[in-house]
């Protein structure tokens, strides 16, 4: 496998490493068997499709997007997969903030908002 710098640096892992070490147990043993299934049907089940995941790194876990793409050769061959992850972290923050405060409005019925700029 290849990987960028980003992938060594947030889970640890280096060109030629088993990707499987950042998946959850459940998913890296069916994972070989997903991507013979895709080979032999040419069926995406998670190729093409944005996921929301929980990836493994050294430190624990990482709630992340997932989007998988094949490649093919000139001949049309099939050439292998690429995986883009983003780390949703800011994101989940930004939603439970904005939960929040839409509970706060709904159960006040004169709510006083505070807002501090950093």
């Amino acid at each position: 496998s290849n990987v960028s710098d980003s992938a060594t640096e947030v889970f640890g892992v280096r060109k030629g490493m088993d990707l499987k070490v950042m998946m959850p147990e459940k998913v890296a043993i069916k994972h070989d068997g997903y991507l013979e299934q895709f080979v032999s049907t040419r069926k995406p089940h998670v190729i093409g499709k944005l996921l929301d995941i929980t990836a493994l790194t050294p430190t624990g876990e990482l709630n992340c997007e997932l989007m998988v793409q094949d490649f093919y050769d000139s001949d049309g061959n099939l050439d292998g997969f690429v995986g883009y992850l983003r780390d949703l972290t800011a994101t989940n923050d930004i939603k439970f903030a904005g939960s929040m405060c839409d509970t706060i409005l709904k159960l006040t019925p004169d709510p006083m908002i505070a807002m501090d700029q950093v």
